[in-house]
């Protein structure tokens, strides 16, 4: 019982830091997404 309680504490601490990742590098795809957007504008007003 212990052991069980103890692997579902790590999994959830798993799960914890895995999110946090994710979070993370979706604010850098958005910080990429947005520069390429108005890189993307500016090269449509150079043509």
């Amino acid at each position: 019982m212990v052991q069980e309680v103890e692997r579902s504490a790590n999994t959830l601490a798993t799960f914890d830091e895995s999110t946090s990742v994710l979070r993370k590098a979706e604010g850098e795809y958005q910080g990429h997404r947005s520069l390429l957007m108005c890189t993307r504008g500016l090269l449509s007003k150079m043509q």
